[in-house]
């Protein structure tokens, strides 16, 4: 029996919608309920819905289950053995470093949000395209919502949701960050940032194939300011690195005519910038270097080693899932996923999860999604990314697709026609 088109899509709509329009459990209090297994809020419950009609889905059409043994996936259920593991350990030494409301949050939005989105994109080759144009669409709603924010001074819909006010001083004049919905700038850039590259991409693609991809440029445009009123200064030097990346693996040609039109765009883009002050905000935010921020981060890089010395053997398997809050005594805001990583789930789920990510960037070819994933893991360098709801179910999902693009070295070698975006009925499926 076949799943009803739009079932699919409103699954993908559940996941992307807690990405994009659900304010962060983690930023915010926005209908939060404390349970004894961690807090109840609105973006566990769009998870949880989504997940269940995923398994409605699959059980519908029969899905193949043996999709289950492709190897990053295989490691990804390794890497969740070695969470659950590390947690067992931390509960009965009595380490006191375990938090079960971090676990549940962990099985509900990292690892339950990957295998159902990986399930259903091995066995429906459209949902791959759904989810990627639903990204777009709610990202830039939620880029609408940011610079709206920014306009008026003011974070629209969501004040008293807030944990507290984000901004910084430029000439002697307080700027607020914008928040969109999630709540925290930091999110909000990493949302806008993904958004952006999926239309660029989607624009190449179009453009290519002869289409006309108007509304991807207006969203790609909206996106940009949307970012950029984030004032994140990871986002924006991520998204730096991952726009010259765009070029090379698209084999964009630069050409006078490119760079005559790119230069007027510029011009355009910095008018509107310079009349709404976002430049001038811009300016100040990124050559602030009073703060601690960068700093701190280096000091967090520094410190492993007495780290390691301080908790002794048991990093091998880690500290459980909450030890990166449980410790800031000893090393303060670790700001750095890959850090957090490596202390909750100790050497062996590190190098796990970076298996994973090496297997994804070397052994698939949808280059859309690599270059989304690299602009993710440049992110993790400066804040726990996969701490939040909104970008840590983002992030979650961009695994998964990426994850059924994987082709096994024997298969691999029989086809010659692997999809470099994110599945060939793209091109069907838009011209339907």
């Amino acid at each position: 029996m076949l799943v009803p088109n739009k079932t699919l899509t409103l699954v993908a709509f559940l996941f992307v919608t807690v990405v994009c329009l659900i304010p962060d459990s983690k930023a915010t209090v926005f209908y939060q309920v404390s349970t004894p297994i961690g807090t109840f809020s609105p973006d566990k419950v769009l998870v949880l819905c989504a997940m269940y009609l995923s398994f409605i889905c699959l059980m519908i059409s029969r899905a193949k289950t043996m999709a289950l043994s492709k190897f990053p996936v295989l490691i990804m259920s390794a890497y969740l053995f070695c969470i659950l593991f590390s947690s067992y350990l931390s509960v009965v030494m009595g380490e006191g470093y375990f938090r079960i409301n971090s676990l549940v949050f962990m099985l509900i939005m990292n690892f339950g949000v990957f295998f159902a989105v990986y399930l259903l994109t091995t066995n429906y080759e459209s949902f791959k395209n759904k989810m990627i144009k639903i990204v777009i669409f709610l990202s830039t709603f939620n880029a609408i919502l940011a610079i709206s924010q920014f306009i008026t001074r003011q974070p629209l819909l969501i004040e008293e949701y807030l944990l507290r006010e984000r901004g910084f001083f430029a000439a002697g004049d307080r700027v607020t960050r914008s928040f969109g919905f999630q709540g925290e700038p930091l999110a909000l850039g990493t949302v806008c940032m993904v958004g952006l590259i999926m239309a660029l991409g989607m624009i190449v693609e179009l453009r290519r194939s002869g289409k006309g991809a108007k509304w991807y440029i207006i969203s790609a445009l909206i996106l940009s300011f949307g970012l950029l009123t984030s004032f994140s200064r990871g986002n924006i030097f991520a998204t730096t690195i991952v726009l010259v990346l765009f070029l090379i693996a698209y084999k964009i040609k630069i050409s006078f005519k490119l760079i005559f039109r790119f230069g007027l765009l510029c011009v355009a883009i910095f008018a509107v910038l310079y009349q709404t002050g976002i430049w001038q905000s811009f300016v100040t935010r990124i050559a602030r270097t009073d703060d601690e921020s960068y700093s701190h981060r280096f000091s967090v890089i520094s410190n492993i080693w007495d780290a390691f010395h301080e908790f002794g053997a048991i990093m091998l398997f880690g500290l459980s899932p909450g030890a990166g809050v449980s410790i800031r005594h000893i090393t303060g805001v670790l700001d750095n996923n890959f850090i957090k990583i490596l202390y909750e789930s100790g050497m062996i789920g590190f190098v796990l999860f970076l298996s994973v990510i090496l297997i994804l960037l070397f052994k698939t070819k949808a280059t859309l999604l690599k270059l989304c994933l690299v602009a993710l893991l440049l992110n993790m360098n400066t804040y726990e990314l996969t701490a939040y709801s909104s970008i840590g179910t983002l992030f979650f999902i961009i695994l998964a697709l990426l994850s059924a693009d994987y082709v096994p070295r024997m298969k691999r070698s029989r086809s010659s026609s692997v999809p470099k975006i994110a599945s060939k009925d793209m091109h069907s499926s838009h011209s339907a």
